[in-house]
């Protein structure tokens, strides 16, 4: 691992653990690696986080004055950018409401709320999952659901515009902000194991309650349900397109408020299910092992393939730069293939 990638992690893991240890043995360091772990957070979506870990560092290991305006910079534009959507996607939660109908938000507004500073969790749009509060829990939503329905109606009557996208979502569009309308949770393509885990996802995220978030009328889904979807929705990145640090910090911030309120037994057996088992001791194992991240119970398992470890977090750090490449069709394929049956079975 080079310098610069080091130096990223173990900055990403003291806003985790609050322990600089780790980053002081590798400070200080150059305004040439600076740079490097700058650009590599932006392609993997972190910088806001790099710069909130200066409050913890000494000063002897802050970057030279001209670093820490662009890191300055980049955390208060995303800060601005965060409010502005989170505002909009707000609004969005509670014109619902008034038709009776819950918003659940997927990952980005979701996953925020486990971040120290949620501001600074990067999230382009909104991914949302309607329920008109007079459906029957645990039903399985047919097309044309009233909540899905409804959201596409309220956003019209709000000024803004709906088109439908594939038969998973419609877009919303609202001021600054694109909604994703989910009328199924994943892409499924009409596969066995695709539909398996659309209808465990959607039983999981229907039959118990969530948490509102803030004094909106937004909700963050049970933490089952993130546990799910979070593993499938990075295992589908990393396989298809890459996965960036920002999964990984996520599933790290998750499991550090959460990890003691899972049923973990259950969770391991839907993981089974869903061939997500050995994805997610890997991602557990790189959150323990490189992000600091502090295990207190005892039934989470880890990857006893360090090999296999280090291998993913290694494609992890490196796929941003293939895909701004030309990656030609035949490595692509290749890629994708192997990287099914490593981690799927």
């Amino acid at each position: 691992m080079q310098k610069h990638e080091d130096l990223l992690l173990a900055l990403l893991a003291a806003t985790v653990n609050h322990d600089t240890n780790r980053c002081c043995a590798l400070l200080p360091v150059d305004t040439g690696c600076w740079e490097r772990v700058l650009a590599l957070a932006e392609q993997h979506g972190v910088t806001g986080l790099v710069f909130s870990c200066m409050e913890l560092l000494p000063q002897s290991c802050h970057p030279e004055k001209t670093v820490l305006l662009k890191l300055f910079g980049n955390a208060e534009y995303q800060k601005r950018h965060y409010r502005k959507k989170y505002s909009t996607a707000a609004r969005f939660a509670a014109k619902l409401k008034e038709r009776n109908v819950e918003m659940k938000v997927l990952k980005g507004i979701s996953f925020s709320t486990y971040y120290n500073q949620p501001e600074l969790r990067v999230f382009g749009d909104c991914d949302c999952y309607l329920t008109h509060l007079s459906e029957i829990p645990h039903a399985k939503r047919q097309a044309g659901s009233s909540g899905f329905n409804i959201g596409n109606e309220v956003i019209k009557q709000m000024g803004g515009k709906a088109e439908f996208g594939t038969y998973k979502h419609s877009h919303l569009f609202l001021d600054n902000l694109m909604i994703e309308n989910h009328h199924y949770i994943t892409d499924f393509n009409g596969t066995k194991l695709g539909k398996t885990i659309e209808l465990l996802l959607e039983k999981t995220i229907n039959s118990a309650s969530g948490v509102k978030i803030g004094n909106t009328e937004m909700v963050r889904p049970c933490a089952h349900f993130n546990a799910l979807h979070l593993i499938r929705h990075a295992q589908g990145n990393f396989i298809l397109s890459g996965m960036i640090l920002r999964m990984i910090y996520d599933w790290a911030v998750f499991l550090r408020s959460e990890q003691d309120n899972l049923n973990w037994n259950q969770l391991y057996e839907d993981y089974e299910i869903c061939h997500l088992r050995k994805f997610v001791d890997v991602m557990t194992s790189i959150c323990v092992e490189y992000l600091g991240l502090k295990l207190t119970c005892d039934n989470i398992t880890l990857c006893k393939d360090r090999k296999l470890v280090d291998k993913v977090l290694k494609d992890t750090l490196e796929d941003r730069i293939h895909m701004i490449q030309d990656e030609s069709i035949g490595h692509k394929s290749l890629r994708i293939l192997l990287r099914f049956y490593r981690m799927v079975y």
